[in-house]
Protein backbone atom coordinates (compact mmCIF):
# COMPACT_ATOMS: atom_id res chain seq x y z
CA UNK A 1 0.00 0.00 0.00
CA UNK A 2 2.91 2.47 0.68
CA UNK A 3 4.75 1.70 -2.42
CA UNK A 4 1.12 3.44 -4.71
CA UNK A 5 1.00 6.19 -2.19
CA UNK A 6 4.67 6.92 -2.08
CA UNK A 7 4.63 6.76 -6.39
CA UNK A 8 1.38 8.97 -6.61
CA UNK A 9 3.14 11.50 -4.51
CA UNK A 10 6.16 11.40 -6.55
CA UNK A 11 4.08 11.51 -9.68
CA UNK A 12 2.17 14.47 -7.74
CA UNK A 13 5.79 16.34 -6.53
CA UNK A 14 7.26 15.95 -10.37
CA UNK A 15 3.72 17.34 -11.95
CA UNK A 16 4.12 20.43 -9.18
CA UNK A 17 7.46 20.98 -10.70
CA UNK A 18 6.62 21.24 -14.13
CA UNK A 19 4.26 23.40 -13.25
CA UNK A 20 6.69 25.84 -11.36
CA UNK A 21 9.10 25.90 -14.38
CA UNK A 22 6.31 26.77 -16.55
CA UNK A 23 4.40 29.27 -13.85
CA UNK A 24 6.96 32.47 -14.05
CA UNK A 25 5.77 33.18 -17.85
CA UNK A 26 2.01 33.32 -16.61
CA UNK A 27 3.05 35.28 -13.68
CA UNK A 28 3.34 34.58 -10.00
CA UNK A 29 3.38 36.08 -6.57
CA UNK A 30 6.54 37.16 -4.94
CA UNK A 31 7.26 38.11 -1.45
CA UNK A 32 10.50 40.87 -0.61
CA UNK A 33 11.78 39.99 2.78
CA UNK A 34 13.90 42.95 4.22
CA UNK A 35 16.13 43.70 7.58
CA UNK A 36 17.23 46.55 8.40
CA UNK A 37 19.31 48.42 11.57
CA UNK A 38 17.67 51.71 13.31
CA UNK A 39 19.72 54.58 13.12
CA UNK A 40 17.40 57.45 13.72
CA UNK A 41 14.30 57.79 16.27
CA UNK A 42 12.68 61.32 17.05
CA UNK A 43 9.21 61.71 18.96
CA UNK A 44 7.84 65.06 19.26
CA UNK A 45 5.28 66.27 21.60
CA UNK A 46 5.77 64.25 24.62
CA UNK A 47 5.54 60.77 23.30
CA UNK A 48 7.63 58.06 24.51
CA UNK A 49 8.22 54.08 23.00
CA UNK A 50 8.33 51.21 25.81
CA UNK A 51 12.21 51.00 25.08
CA UNK A 52 12.27 48.30 23.07
CA UNK A 53 12.99 50.54 20.13
CA UNK A 54 16.50 51.84 19.78
CA UNK A 55 19.67 53.22 17.89
CA UNK A 56 20.62 49.39 16.04
CA UNK A 57 17.36 47.35 16.44
CA UNK A 58 16.07 45.58 14.15
CA UNK A 59 13.59 46.19 11.37
CA UNK A 60 12.36 43.42 9.44
CA UNK A 61 9.64 43.20 7.22
CA UNK A 62 7.90 42.21 3.79
CA UNK A 63 5.70 42.81 0.61
CA UNK A 64 4.09 40.89 -1.60
CA UNK A 65 2.94 41.59 -5.19
CA UNK A 66 2.18 39.60 -8.61
CA UNK A 67 4.86 39.91 -11.00
CA UNK A 68 1.82 40.40 -13.58
CA UNK A 69 0.29 43.56 -11.85
CA UNK A 70 -0.23 46.67 -14.36
CA UNK A 71 2.12 49.54 -13.91
CA UNK A 72 -0.10 52.86 -13.11
CA UNK A 73 1.88 55.11 -15.34
CA UNK A 74 2.19 52.85 -18.72
CA UNK A 75 3.16 55.45 -21.03
CA UNK A 76 6.53 56.53 -18.53
CA UNK A 77 9.13 54.54 -19.35
CA UNK A 78 11.46 55.70 -16.84
CA UNK A 79 9.19 55.54 -13.66
CA UNK A 80 6.87 52.59 -13.23
CA UNK A 81 4.44 52.30 -10.14
CA UNK A 82 2.94 48.97 -9.17
CA UNK A 83 -0.13 47.89 -6.47
CA UNK A 84 1.22 45.23 -3.74
CA UNK A 85 -0.86 42.66 -2.44
CA UNK A 86 0.30 43.54 0.69
CA UNK A 87 2.94 45.01 3.03
CA UNK A 88 4.30 45.44 7.15
CA UNK A 89 6.91 46.54 9.16
CA UNK A 90 8.12 45.40 12.46
CA UNK A 91 10.70 47.42 15.14
CA UNK A 92 10.71 46.32 18.55
CA UNK A 93 7.10 46.08 20.15
CA UNK A 94 5.59 47.87 17.04
CA UNK A 95 3.81 46.82 14.08
CA UNK A 96 3.06 49.11 11.15
CA UNK A 97 0.56 48.06 8.51
CA UNK A 98 -1.52 49.53 5.20
CA UNK A 99 -4.55 51.04 5.69
CA UNK A 100 -6.39 49.68 2.56
CA UNK A 101 -9.43 51.69 3.46
CA UNK A 102 -8.93 55.09 1.84
CA UNK A 103 -10.92 56.09 -1.56
CA UNK A 104 -7.96 57.64 -2.93
CA UNK A 105 -5.88 54.82 -5.09
CA UNK A 106 -2.65 56.92 -4.62
CA UNK A 107 -2.53 56.14 -0.94
CA UNK A 108 -2.55 52.03 -1.72
CA UNK A 109 0.31 50.26 -0.83
CA UNK A 110 2.71 50.56 -4.10
CA UNK A 111 6.42 49.69 -5.55
CA UNK A 112 7.78 51.97 -6.81
CA UNK A 113 10.46 52.24 -9.98
CA UNK A 114 12.89 54.58 -11.44
CA UNK A 115 15.02 54.07 -13.90
CA UNK A 116 17.26 57.05 -14.33
CA UNK A 117 18.88 56.70 -11.49
CA UNK A 118 17.77 53.46 -10.63
CA UNK A 119 15.58 53.23 -7.70
CA UNK A 120 13.43 50.77 -5.88
CA UNK A 121 10.59 52.34 -3.91
CA UNK A 122 8.04 49.90 -1.39
CA UNK A 123 5.63 52.13 0.59
CA UNK A 124 2.55 52.69 2.05
CA UNK A 125 1.04 56.11 2.45
CA UNK A 126 -1.64 55.35 3.88
CA UNK A 127 -0.77 53.06 7.07
CA UNK A 128 -2.05 51.42 10.94
CA UNK A 129 0.06 51.82 13.45
CA UNK A 130 0.18 49.30 16.66
CA UNK A 131 1.89 49.15 19.95
CA UNK A 132 2.38 50.42 23.30
CA UNK A 133 3.79 53.84 23.86
CA UNK A 134 3.56 56.67 26.22
CA UNK A 135 1.71 60.23 25.63
CA UNK A 136 2.34 63.11 28.18
CA UNK A 137 3.59 60.44 30.73
CA UNK A 138 0.29 58.29 30.56
CA UNK A 139 -0.03 54.79 28.77
CA UNK A 140 -1.75 54.80 24.94
CA UNK A 141 -1.26 52.95 22.10
CA UNK A 142 -0.53 53.65 18.70
CA UNK A 143 -3.31 52.90 17.30
CA UNK A 144 -5.07 55.19 19.01
CA UNK A 145 -2.68 58.28 17.98
CA UNK A 146 -2.88 59.88 14.79
CA UNK A 147 -1.16 57.76 11.86
CA UNK A 148 1.27 58.42 9.05
CA UNK A 149 3.24 56.16 6.23
CA UNK A 150 5.98 54.08 6.36
CA UNK A 151 8.55 53.15 3.52
CA UNK A 152 9.51 49.21 4.16
CA UNK A 153 12.63 50.66 1.31
CA UNK A 154 14.36 53.21 -0.73
CA UNK A 155 17.28 52.22 -2.45
CA UNK A 156 19.07 54.16 -5.25
CA UNK A 157 22.06 53.54 -7.54
CA UNK A 158 24.47 55.82 -8.96
CA UNK A 159 23.71 53.78 -12.10
CA UNK A 160 20.37 53.29 -14.92
CA UNK A 161 18.21 50.82 -14.19
CA UNK A 162 19.23 47.77 -16.14
CA UNK A 163 15.90 46.17 -16.76
CA UNK A 164 14.02 49.26 -17.65
CA UNK A 165 11.07 50.31 -15.46
CA UNK A 166 9.41 46.33 -15.38
CA UNK A 167 8.70 45.17 -12.14
CA UNK A 168 11.01 42.93 -10.67
CA UNK A 169 10.71 39.04 -10.11
CA UNK A 170 12.80 36.50 -7.86
CA UNK A 171 15.15 36.30 -10.79
CA UNK A 172 15.55 39.67 -11.99
CA UNK A 173 15.22 41.50 -8.32
CA UNK A 174 19.11 42.71 -8.38
CA UNK A 175 21.52 42.22 -5.16
CA UNK A 176 21.60 44.79 -2.41
CA UNK A 177 24.83 45.67 -3.65
CA UNK A 178 23.44 47.23 -6.65
CA UNK A 179 21.89 50.04 -4.75
CA UNK A 180 24.89 51.85 -3.79
CA UNK A 181 24.02 55.47 -3.17
CA UNK A 182 20.85 54.99 -0.54
CA UNK A 183 19.45 51.92 1.23
CA UNK A 184 17.02 53.07 3.99
CA UNK A 185 13.42 52.31 5.51
CA UNK A 186 11.72 54.96 7.32
CA UNK A 187 8.55 55.30 9.15
CA UNK A 188 6.76 58.53 10.64
CA UNK A 189 3.86 60.59 11.58
CA UNK A 190 3.18 63.89 13.24
CA UNK A 191 4.67 62.14 16.24
CA UNK A 192 7.22 60.44 15.90
CA UNK A 193 10.35 59.14 12.91
CA UNK A 194 11.88 55.85 12.94
CA UNK A 195 14.59 55.73 10.34
CA UNK A 196 17.07 53.27 9.27
CA UNK A 197 19.53 50.92 6.85
CA UNK A 198 18.17 48.78 4.96
CA UNK A 199 20.91 45.24 5.31
CA UNK A 200 19.38 42.57 3.44
CA UNK A 201 16.89 42.08 1.04
CA UNK A 202 15.90 38.37 0.08
CA UNK A 203 13.48 37.05 -2.82
CA UNK A 204 11.01 34.24 -2.61
CA UNK A 205 8.24 33.31 -5.33
CA UNK A 206 5.32 31.77 -3.37
CA UNK A 207 5.15 28.50 -5.19
CA UNK A 208 8.52 27.53 -3.82
CA UNK A 209 6.76 27.18 -0.39
CA UNK A 210 4.38 25.33 -1.81
CA UNK A 211 6.37 22.56 -3.35
CA UNK A 212 8.62 22.74 0.02
CA UNK A 213 5.42 21.45 1.42
CA UNK A 214 5.13 19.04 -0.81
CA UNK A 215 8.67 17.35 0.01
CA UNK A 216 7.59 17.56 3.64
CA UNK A 217 4.43 15.46 3.06
CA UNK A 218 6.54 13.22 0.91
CA UNK A 219 8.32 12.55 4.17
CA UNK A 220 5.72 12.55 6.36
CA UNK A 221 4.64 9.56 3.79
CA UNK A 222 7.89 7.74 4.83
CA UNK A 223 8.17 8.46 8.19
CA UNK A 224 4.79 6.40 8.45
CA UNK A 225 5.45 3.69 6.78
CA UNK A 226 8.67 3.11 8.30
CA UNK A 227 6.56 3.16 11.54
CA UNK A 228 4.20 0.77 10.45
CA UNK A 229 7.23 -1.48 9.69
CA UNK A 230 8.75 -1.71 12.78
Amino acid sequence: MFMNTAKFALYVLVSMVMVLIAMPALGHTVTVYAEGVVTEIETYDDLEFDGSVTIGSTMTGSCTYETETPDQYPVNGSVGRYSLTFISMHIGSYTFLPDFTPDDPWFAPCFGIGTAPFQYSVFSFAALFYGPCYLNGQPTNLEDLPSGGFSLMWLQASSASPTGDALPDENTFPSLSVFDEERYFSVASSLFRIAGEVTSVTVVPEPASVLLFGFAGLALLRKRANSGQG
